[in-house]
């Protein structure tokens, strides 16, 4: 009972076809994972940027009304971040309005984020 050997060497694939087929899909699961990865990664910054932009104007409103309160203090925290003035200095002293270096950052303490806003120093 033995076959024609031509009909018996075409069933099933070989080894190397086999391990083909196991490199492409496996380049291809890598590259599908580092797309996932970035696009999470692209949506955590996003959303992170998206509360900074939203708490500098609180944060400008919270500096307005220490002014008012006759608060000193340059720095505070809003909405669970936490933030500092840095006045810039001018060639020319104006001393009505100025501008200043609003530094906020992320409870992580890891990164900041710069914005250069209107400030008005209280004088002593």
């Amino acid at each position: 009972m033995t076959g024609d050997p031509a009909t018996h060497a075409e069933e099933g694939f070989s080894l190397i076809e086999v391990l083909c087929a196991f490199v492409i899909l496996s380049i291809s699961a890598a590259i599908v994972l580092q797309t996932v990865q970035l696009a999470a990664k692209s949506s955590a910054m996003a959303q992170e940027k998206m509360k900074i932009l939203t708490a500098v104007p609180k944060i400008e409103l919270a500096i307005t009304t220490a002014e008012a309160g006759n608060s000193s203090s340059p720095r505070g925290e809003t909405d669970g971040l936490h933030w500092e003035i840095e006045p810039v200095p001018f060639a020319e002293e104006q001393d009505d309005e100025g501008m200043a270096r609003l530094r906020v950052f992320l409870p992580d303490g890891e990164r900041h984020y710069d914005f250069l806003i209107n400030y008005r120093p209280r004088l002593p």
